[in-house]
């Protein structure tokens, strides 16, 4: 009998010593989960930025928020598509990770990952296409076009 409880309690440690962040098949990944969720906040943002300008014109009047959460559910279900998903894969796996506060965690560090390296991209993107205005704003192209090893000259 004692033998059984030792070896039921050992069965029950290496079950749980198993590999946490593993998900069950049925469960998006952590890295496919914070994906999409990125691009719906990213879809969101759009949504609401673009009706939100369109409130600004004078000959269009306020935009009911009902058409904004419709513009915003068609972005959501357009994000969906882009990643092959249903509905109800998107949200057994919201649902999976929102009851695991820390694979949740993860989620979001792994979305701000993703973002700050976007953001680092696109603005050292934009500071390389400016730096050719910056020089030849102190140094006008017809000062120095005559230098011969300039432009191939």
């Amino acid at each position: 009998m004692r033998n059984a409880i030792v070896l039921i309690l050992l069965v029950l440690c290496v079950a749980a010593c198993g590999d946490k962040d593993r998900v069950p098949r049925h469960i998006l990944s952590k890295d496919s989960m914070a994906a999409v969720l990125l691009d719906m906040n990213l879809a969101e943002a759009y949504g609401r930025n673009m009706m939100n300008t369109a409130t600004n014109r004078p000959d269009t009047g306020r935009v009911a928020d009902s058409l904004r959460e419709i513009r915003v559910k068609t972005l959501y279900a357009q994000v969906l598509q882009l990643h092959h998903l249903s509905v109800e894969e998107f949200m057994k796996s919201y649902q999976f990770y929102e009851s695991h506060a820390d694979r949740m965690e993860d989620v979001y560090k792994i979305m701000s990952d993703t973002a700050n390296a976007r953001n680092t991209a696109i603005e050292t993107r934009r500071r390389a296409e400016e730096m050719p205005k910056v020089w030849e704003k102190w140094f006008p192209r017809k000062a120095y076009s005559r230098i011969p090893f300039i432009d191939g000259h």
